[in-house]
């Protein structure tokens, strides 16, 4: 699985609402499948098929992130389509 399109930008977008504060971080390339979307903030989930990367990342990176999010009684998620990009987002309760 690509991990977005090197030659495209990466964009982050911080917001503050009357509740929360939300950050997004967008990319481009190749889409997370549907069925996958959920499954990928579970530990040791891996979507790339190389040994090399298997290798190098251990599969915890996004369940650590949702975790730490949530005990801070936030949110986090992820939409992802072929047409927009994937954007992975959190936010967090002002307070």
């Amino acid at each position: 699985m690509d991990h977005g399109d090197p030659k495209l930008p990466i964009t982050v977008t911080v917001t503050g609402h009357d509740d929360d504060v939300r950050v997004e971080v967008h990319n481009f390339g190749e889409p997370i499948p549907p069925s996958a979307l959920q499954s990928i903030f579970k530990p040791l989930v891996q979507l790339s098929s190389s040994a090399d990367h298997r290798r190098e990342h251990l599969g915890l990176g996004l369940f650590i992130a949702k975790e730490l999010v949530e005990r801070h009684n936030g949110r986090m998620s992820v939409r992802s389509s072929a047409d927009e990009g994937t954007t992975f987002y959190f936010a967090l309760p002002r307070h």
